[in-house]
């Protein structure tokens, strides 16, 4: 037994020819099973119909994506008008907070525009 081959699976020529073979031929077989099956059983079962997405085109994709970026925002500076408002030890601390909650409805109003405009929800 040579050192390259400490197993011993390929001694001969022969039995890697043979090898070569079986694997062709299970190759084939597994191809034309394949061509076998039924359209629909490719299909996953949960989804006859293509799922919203699949549906919509690329502007409406963008206007989901813009609308979930402008809530986002909206979320963030809620979050800060928050912040803020605790922190702060002015007189003003209640209306900027509130200005800021303000502008933050703005932003999401119009993600919500372009969303509608743009995918028609």
């Amino acid at each position: 037994m040579s050192p390259r081959n400490s197993v011993g699976l390929f001694d001969s020529s022969g039995s890697f020819a043979t090898f070569a073979a079986i694997r062709r031929a299970s190759s084939l077989l597994s191809s034309l099973a394949a061509d076998r099956r039924p359209i629909a059983a490719c299909r996953p079962r949960f989804s006859r119909e293509r799922s919203r997405l699949e549906r919509q085109g690329t502007l409406a994709r963008l206007g989901t994506v813009l609308y979930w970026a402008a809530t986002a925002i909206a979320i963030a500076l809620i979050v800060f008008a928050v912040f803020a408002y605790f922190t702060a030890t002015g007189s003003g601390a209640l209306q900027g907070a509130l200005f800021i909650v303000a502008f933050a409805g703005l932003i999401w109003l119009i993600g919500r525009a372009i969303l509608y405009v743009l995918a028609g929800r």
